[in-house]
């Protein structure tokens, strides 16, 4: 493996990049910093996302150790997405795209 790839690999901008590049990530993310916890919450004032496309976000960042999930499994109503260590570092790489 070259140094430019061995580079790349260990480059935590890229890191970065490859974990919200996944469409309507960085806006389900955004919302949990302003405090929504709840699946119906980050559907708010977002008309084109899609339950499924939802499911399968909070999956991928459960995944990737971005969020917890905590919650009544027999009751998905009260089932909260929360931001781990890990997803609260983003919080100063997405804030100075802004």
């Amino acid at each position: 493996m070259s140094d430019a790839m061995s580079l790349c690999k260990s480059c935590p901008i890229e890191q970065a990049v490859n974990l919200i590049q996944k469409k309507w990530l960085v806006l389900i993310i955004r919302d949990m910093f302003f405090g929504k916890t709840h699946f119906n919450q980050f559907k708010e004032n977002k008309p084109k996302l899609s339950n499924k496309v939802l499911s399968e976000c909070l999956k991928y960042m459960e995944e990737n150790e971005l969020v917890i999930k905590i919650g009544n499994p027999d009751n998905k109503l009260e089932t909260e997405y929360k931001l781990t260590e890990k997803g609260k570092r983003l919080n100063k790489v997405l804030f100075e795209f802004g």
